[in-house]
This record gives C-alpha cells, sequence and structure tokens, in this order.
C-alpha cells in the first residue's frame, strides 16, 4: 500500500465517473458504476497498529483527492487484502460485494434483444483486432449483418445508447461518426497529455515537442502523435496471427531464405544502412555513416563502394545502371551510375528530401514530411502531392498507387494523394521503411520490434513475416524485387542482409 498518486486517482475517477448512468445519485447516495477499491499488501504491516495507522493514512490522501467532488459517490466500499496471507473468509466478502454492486445496478437482470448480444460480440471481434473507433456508416453495416439484422436505425441508435450508458463504447448522437468502441485507448490518449510519466523519445527531437515541455504550447500535429501513444498490448504470436488469416487474401503464405550475407569488409567498420535495393544480381545499400554506396553481387562477393560528397539515407531505382539516392539534410538528390561509379547530375531540392521513388518516368519525392514533389530527372517540379501526416518518411509508388508510411501508420493513397486505406494497429511504433509486391501487398520494416510485416492489398489483413528468429537485427532497408518475387532486407548496423524466396498463396 504504497503513497496514492493524487493526479492518477482524480484522472482514474473521472474516467468511470464519465460512464455513469444517470446525472442523479440514487437514494443510497451513489452513482452508477460503482467502483470498489482494493489495496494490497496489506501482509507488510507487522502489528494491527501500523496497518490501522497505513488505512487512516490512505482514507485521508483518498478524502483530500475526492473528498468535495462528485464523482465520489462512485465509491461503494474499501478492501484491504493481502495476496500472501489473506483467508478466504476476506476474499469471500470482495466477491460477495462485487455481487451486491452489480446486482444493484439499474439493468441487473432486464431482458435484452439476442441480436444486441450478437452486435455486442462483433463489436468485441473490432477491438480485440484493435480497432479502437469506427463511424456510424460502419457501425450500420455490422448491424445489417444478415445473423444480426438490425435495419432500422432507430433501433441501432438505442443499442448504441445503451453500449454507451453501461460504459462499453463511449457513442454521442451529435458526433455519430466517431464512435469509440474502447473507451480505455480514449482515456489512455488522453492521458498522453497530462501524464508524467510520458515517454516518447521519439518525439523529443522535434521544435513541437520543446514548446509543449518548455512554454505548455501544443501542436495539432503533435496532439496527433501522443495520441498514438498508447499502452502496448500483448502482441499474438506469430502462429497465431497466421491461424487467424481465414479470409482468401493474396497474402504470403511464407518466405524461404535464399541468401544471407554481409556486406562488411572489416569489422571495424561503423556502418549505417539507411535503404537498398535490388536490381537484377546486383545489390545496392546506402551507408549513411561513411558517405557511400556499398554495392556486391546478390551472393555477397564482389564488394566495392560509391564514395559520395552527402549523406545517403533513401534510394530508387531508375534502371539496371541508374539509381537515384536523396541525400536528407543535405537537401540533394543524387543520380549515379553505378556501373561507371559515378554521379551523372545533382538535383537541389527546396526542403529537406527523404522518401524517394521512381515511376513512369518520374521521381517522387518527401519534402519535409509533409508534401511530395514529382519532379523529371532534371529535377523540374511537375506537381505536388499532399501527404496524410505531417510525418511521412518513405514511400514507394507502383502503378496507380502511392504507398507511404509514418512511424505508426501505413497510408494507401492514389497518385492524388487521396487516402484509399489506412492501416495502424499499437504494436507498430517505429516502421522504417516500405515496399510492395505485384499483387499491391505492402512490406514495411519494424525498427523497434525487429520484424518486418506484410498487409494485404486493401489494407485489411496483415501478418508477421520475418522476425528475430530470422536474424533481423533492428531493420530498416528492405526491397521488393517484382521480376524474382525476392524480398531484399537488411539490418542497419551489423552488415547483415537477407534475400527471402516469397512465396505465395496458391488460387
Amino acid at each position: 500500500m504504497t503513497c496514492v498518486r493524487s493526479e492518477y486517482v482524480d484522472f482514474w475517477f473521472d474516467s468511470i465517473h464519465c460512464h455513469r448512468t444517470a446525472d442523479k445519485r440514487s437514494d443510497n447516495e451513489h452513482f452508477d458504476p460503482p467502483i470498489l477499491l482494493v489495496f494490497t499488501g496489506k501482509d507488510k504491516y507487522a502489528t494491527e497498529a501500523l496497518f490501522k495507522k497505513r488505512e487512516q493514512e490512505l482514507n485521508d490522501q483518498i478524502d483530500t483527492v475526492l473528498g468535495l467532488k462528485s464523482k465520489y459517490h462512485h465509491m461503494h466500499k474499501k478492501f484491504y487484502l493481502s495476496n500472501f496471507k489473506g483467508t478466504d473468509e476476506e476474499f469471500e466478502k470482495l466477491r460477495y460485494e462485487i455481487y451486491r454492486a452489480a446486482k444493484n445496478m439499474d439493468n441487473w437482470g432486464k431482458a435484452f434483444p439476442l441480436k444486441w448480444i450478437l452486435l455486442e460480440h462483433l463489436i468485441e471481434i473490432n477491438k480485440n483486432d484493435g480497432k479502437n473507433f469506427i463511424n456510424f456508416t460502419d457501425m450500420s453495416k455490422l448491424a445489417k449483418h444478415p445473423d444480426i439484422n438490425i435495419l432500422n436505425e432507430d433501433d441501432l441508435l438505442l443499442f448504441l445508447r445503451f453500449q454507451h450508458n453501461v460504459g462499453n463504447i463511449i457513442f454521442f448522437e451529435d458526433i455519430r461518426d466517431l464512435i469509440i468502441l474502447n473507451p480505455q485507448w480514449l482515456a489512455d490518449a488522453f492521458r498522453c497529455l497530462v501524464s508524467d510519466r510520458l515517454d516518447n523519445s521519439r518525439l523529443h527531437h522535434l521544435e513541437d515537442w520543446t514548446l509543449f515541455t518548455r512554454q505548455g504550447k501544443i501542436s495539432e500535429s503533435l496532439i496527433t502523435e501522443l495520441f498514438k501513444a498508447k499502452d502496448e498490448k500483448n502482441k499474438p504470436s506469430k502462429e497465431d496471427v497466421q491461424d487467424q488469416i481465414s479470409v482468401k487474401t493474396n497474402l504470403p503464405v511464407s518466405v524461404t531464405l535464399r541468401q544471407q550475407l554481409n556486406i562488411k569488409k572489416s569489422t571495424n567498420e561503423n556502418l549505417f544502412i539507411t535503404s537498398c535495393i535490388k536490381t537484377g544480381n546486383t545489390l545496392v545499400f546506402t551507408d549513411c555513416n561513411n558517405n557511400r554506396l556499398i554495392i556486391c553481387n546478390s551472393d555477397g562477393t564482389d564488394i566495392h563502394h560509391i564514395p559520395l560528397s552527402y549523406k545517403p539515407h533513401y534510394i530508387t531505382e531508375i534502371d539496371s545502371n541508374t539509381v537515384a539516392v536523396s541525400c536528407l539534410y543535405d537537401k540533394t538528390i543524387l543520380i549515379i551510375n553505378i556501373s561507371t561509379r559515378s554521379i551523372t547530375s545533382t538535383i537541389n531540392t527546396s526542403g529537406y528530401c527523404h522518401g524517394i521513388s521512381y515511376n513512369d518516368n518520374n521521381l517522387y519525392v518527401v519534402i519535409d514530411r509533409s508534401i511530395i514533389h514529382v519532379m523529371d530527372l532534371t529535377g523540374k517540379v511537375i506537381r505536388t502531392i499532399p501527404l496524410p501526416s505531417n510525418y511521412i518518411y518513405d514511400i514507394t509508388v507502383d502503378r496507380d498507387r502511392l504507398v507511404c508510411i509514418d512511424i505508426t501508420s501505413i497510408y494507401c493513397c492514389s497518385l492524388d494523394g487521396k487516402v484509399i486505406w489506412q492501416f495502424e494497429k499499437d504494436e507498430f511504433q517505429d516502421l522504417t521503411r516500405v515496399t510492395t509486391d505485384n499483387e499491391g501487398n505492402v512490406y514495411v520494416t519494424n525498427e523497434k520490434t525487429h520484424t518486418v510485416i506484410v498487409v494485404s492489398d486493401d489494407g485489411k489483413h496483415h501478418r508477421e513475416l520475418l522476425t528475430e528468429s530470422d536474424g533481423l537485427d533492428e531493420p530498416r532497408g528492405i526491397y521488393f524485387d517484382k521480376k524474382e518475387n525476392v524480398l531484399l532486407v537488411c539490418n542497419e548496423r551489423d552488415g547483415n542482409a537477407f534475400l527471402f524466396d516469397v512465396i505465395k498463396k496458391l488460387t
């Protein structure tokens, strides 16, 4: 029974209070839902006198925090227990009190339509699949499932009001298009703005973050990022994910290691490999630490370097002999002939140039993480494309689609920037590079979890394709060779690179 952190208790009671089923208190002066406060660690106090002293301290702290606030009326009882020495009688009292509190709630024992139970179950499936909110149109589609058959809008609204009243969802009729399926997700999101234990080291280099911490000013883009900072949930295993994919998709069935190689020439080399491509039998890597390209055969032989005057970060293939490299902080794109090992032209950009992709005789370049410049090989900007986030790092363009990523999300867009779908999961917190295959499936490296994830071309299905057990250690560069169905992945520090044969699902 440690010291009560007043701001956390206050916030927790606020979270419960927003789910109250009525604005007026009941005859016994309580709000629903009820709160039973359980303290553990009673065994740490050697004598009854020491325990009573600590009990009084805790009661005083709770009264100080909540005593004059209406939300205190959710409190029904307090229990002080020991997980090690507690008696069966003490735990039985707790079990009975939980039963009694639930039984006294207004909705206890009421009959509800069976279709409500089925729809509630379908909502739970979506929540367990990581979906935290939904709009009214999509909720209506769920309700019209043949096994549920809620067709009337008023019937659906009645169901949603009830689910809101019992705290299963958050729903307000004046903002129908934001139905919160997981109330805890919303509470966690707000906690990102008020907690003094917030750890968002990936944001600390941003100017917005400095203004937030020093002056309390918070921008819209930073709010968006902070709202993504929810507690990481337990991930299912690779086998569990594979078992869940029961619908027909074009996702690969498996990958088989074709070749593992190491591009270090000596153990003293301090590499930082930021991206890679495969063109024919040639592999090309950008080594940001050493201002160079590393080139070798696909079996790891004939390793040689092309020195550069700038730090290369992103690379794209123009043809079998030519690549374009974006040098982020130098605001420069280099066109390089890898056969002659020479720079054929240099393009200066108007801002920091991040991800780069070549398609249909044009370069697509992310500028300052918020816009794409479409340019020809002379650097002439033909048009611009807005991006769905202010933190876009990498892109790939294939035919009529543009796929881009920020740290936590994958966006599939049309070539005019309209979002077709967005994919986001709580466990994806450090996405780094992206590529696509012939079917439009999307492959991304997740540096933090040492994995490669593949997402279906419609954004509806995903699976963990490669993990640490496959040799991945902070993987960054990734490239799909569409001619050979081969996936190239490289670790950023140890020099290890991998070629995997991708086996597609039979149709």
